[in-house]
């Protein structure tokens, strides 16, 4: 049976998503909406921004076991399936799908409690 998220759980799987993203435009440095007049004052302050948010988030992940942050970052950042996480990390399917619920539950309550959600 397949379970329905709570909506703080899809909010800190956007958050993961939004991670990724943002990591992966800190470590190219690009940035978006640059316009000719003041493009590196803002750009500077996206940068930085981003940044922020970075760290923030990989912050909470490190409140995590490092069971959940395997979990979370393989389905989340790696986008592996169940069973490729099964693999993975030795254990059966059922194993992840009920594991990986309670990792996004616990990650959503430290998000929560650092006030990024």
């Amino acid at each position: 049976m397949l379970q329905r998220m709570q909506p703080d759980e899809v909010i800190a799987a956007m958050r993961l998503r939004q991670w990724v993203y943002e990591k992966a435009r800190t470590k190219n440095g690009r940035t978006t909406h640059i316009s000719p007049r003041g493009w590196q004052e803002r750009r500077q302050r996206e940068f930085d921004a981003r940044i922020v948010y970075v760290l923030d988030i990989e912050r909470a992940m490190a409140q995590l076991d490092p069971t959940e942050q395997t979990l979370i970052i393989a389905r989340y950042r790696d986008r592996f399936t169940e069973p490729e996480i099964a693999c993975a990390a030795g254990c059966s399917t059922r194993t992840v799908s009920r594991a990986l619920p309670a990792a996004m539950k616990h990650f959503a309550t430290i998000l929560d409690r650092l006030d990024l959600l």
